[in-house]
């Protein structure tokens, strides 16, 4: 195809330059990120005792001082039984 308007032409630059740029930003944008940190996939397992306190500690909610969090802990009774496998020992 021959342009023999310049306006033609510079359109078709333009658009041709606007079109890489875009591939170039969807490349950067959806490639394989590379991180170079170093996270440790391991986690330390958190000994029974830390539940155990935590259910001592808020084990009586009927206090005052509880009035707020008592809404967040009946919300949070649908994850104990997901909680409670995790504390059991894997066969």
């Amino acid at each position: 195809m021959i342009y023999t308007d310049t306006l033609s032409l510079t359109l078709v630059y333009q658009h041709n330059f606007f079109q890489f740029n875009k591939q170039q930003l969807q490349t950067k944008r959806y490639s394989d990120k590379r991180c170079f940190d170093f996270t440790d996939i391991d986690k330390e397992d958190l000994p029974p005792e830390h539940i155990r306190k935590i259910i001592r500690d808020r084990g009586n909610m009927t206090n005052k001082k509880f009035h707020h969090d008592k809404r967040i802990c009946l919300d949070a009774l649908k994850y104990m039984p997901h909680a409670i496998l995790k504390l059991l020992p894997m066969p």
